[in-house]
């Protein structure tokens, strides 16, 4: 009698049932890893780009000058107020111009937005004109200002007008709120810009 070779059916469809088990669950422990590795860029991409828009805010406003013409003017989705900025002249030069610089909030499309015109070119223009978005994916933004009570203030309000106040508040406040992918809760960033008194 000669031996055997070869597999038999059973044997077969043994390995190739544990060869199917053992491949999807690589497959589904892989398909897991790419949603946790996903939802984890998305949140920290998004927490990095609020923080970045945090600094960039706070830079403006300790740039910010006083300057009758225009006012520091503000209210809970949007801020404007003077700063020194760099403008292109006609002549490719870089010059240091007085000018107002922007920050809003489009809740309709989920992003905070800054934009920033020279003094000579306001006239007309609005504070969303050359608007460059800096953070999308956003719930909530609040501006808030800090009015003292020795000053006639209650603390901290959510609209500012200098030409009614005549000066500047003492801070300053900017909260982001955003959603997380896979979370019910939202989470919120804020920095507080104290406002020096000259």
């Amino acid at each position: 009698m000669k031996p055997r070779t070869g597999f038999t059916l059973v044997e077969l469809l043994v390995s190739v049932t544990l060869v199917a088990m053992i491949t999807g669950v690589t497959v589904s422990i892989v398909m897991g890893g790419f949603r946790v590795w996903d939802r984890w860029r998305e949140y920290s991409g998004r927490h990095l780009q609020v923080r970045l828009a945090l600094e960039e805010f706070s830079r403006d406003l300790r740039n910010m000058h006083r300057f009758r013409p225009i006012p520091l003017d503000g209210r809970y989705d949007q801020i404007s107020f003077p700063a020194l900025l760099e403008f292109d002249t006609r002549e490719g030069k870089r010059v240091l111009d007085i000018g107002r610089v922007a920050y809003f909030f489009n809740d309709a499309a989920g992003t905070l937005s800054r934009s920033e015109h020279s003094y000579r070119g306001l006239s007309g223009s609005s504070i969303r004109d050359g608007e460059k978005i800096i953070v999308e994916g956003i719930d909530r933004v609040r501006f808030f200002f800090y009015k003292p009570e020795a000053m006639g203030g209650t603390g901290w309000t959510d609209a500012w007008d200098e030409k009614e106040e005549n000066f500047s508040p003492q801070a300053i406040k900017l909260e982001i709120g955003y959603t997380p992918y896979d979370k019910k809760e939202m989470v919120q960033q804020s920095v507080v810009v104290i406002i020096p008194t000259s």
